[in-house]
């Protein structure tokens, strides 16, 4: 699973890539189409769904079983983000 941060129509969220590379689907709204309750606490972050451990990740694996078409975005059509946009620490060496 590629979890990837994406932007579209101006809005964060979390996704994961398609195992043919050519979408993303919006876990968040797959969740929700699907009457899953998980939709309500999956966080938009990165770093706040990794932190979630094991629970996250069967969270984002549930959303694509069979992820609604409304969720599926095409690759083309969506701007993918840092994986981290929220890092608590930037170490830099030089």
């Amino acid at each position: 699973m590629k979890l990837v941060r994406f932007e579209t129509a101006g809005h964060t969220a979390l996704g994961a890539v398609s195992r043919d590379g050519n979408n993303v689907v919006n876990l968040a709204q797959a969740l929700r189409l699907s009457g899953h309750t998980e939709a309500a606490h999956l966080p938009a972050s990165m770093a706040a769904g990794l932190a979630r451990g094991a629970a996250g990740l069967a969270e984002a694996a549930r959303a694509l079983e069979k992820p609604p078409a409304d969720a599926i975005l095409p690759l083309t059509e969506v701007r993918l983000l840092a994986p981290i946009g929220d890092p608590p620490k930037i170490l830099c060496i030089g």
